[in-house]
């Protein structure tokens, strides 16, 4: 685990103070983590290139995945919120009640899904330090 001060910083650094993971800015003595991309519970080791820095939100959201492993909870998790919001909205409701059957309601997902499928996937999620972070950081959502 890395507990002295300076190569805490350099973690830090590396994603310039925001959580590799959401992107949130958190000052250097704030409270964050220094995050194994690849779990020591998977094999993961306390080395330079395996740390990252993590709110402890994130990290905590993450566990004891890999990276892909966590990318692929969430995805499912958004597949099912998405899955749940249709089935709330009153025009689900209305065709389900009147024009269509639940075979045509199952396929009507499916179809949700394929679209889904193609454009959110493991690739297209990214999280803050697989983005090319050039932008300047934002002084007024340091807080």
């Amino acid at each position: 685990m890395i507990n002295n001060k300076p190569e805490r910083i350099i973690i830090w650094a590396k994603t310039l103070g925001r959580c590799a993971y959401c992107g949130k800015w958190i000052p250097s003595n704030g409270n964050w983590v220094a995050e194994h991309m690849h779990p020591r519970i998977q094999g993961g080791k306390d080395e330079y290139d395996n740390l990252i820095m993590s709110c402890n939100s994130c990290n905590n959201k993450k566990g004891g995945y890999t990276v892909n492993q966590f990318k692929i909870r969430l995805i499912k998790r958004y597949k099912k919120e998405i899955l749940h919001a249709i089935a709330g909205t009153e025009s689900c409701k209305y065709l389900l009640n009147s024009l269509m059957t639940l075979e045509e309601c199952k396929s009507f997902a499916k179809e949700i899904f394929s679209v889904f499928d193609k454009h959110i996937n493991t690739d297209s999620l990214k999280f803050y330090f697989e983005k090319d972070n050039e932008e300047v950081i934002d002084e007024e959502n340091m807080d």
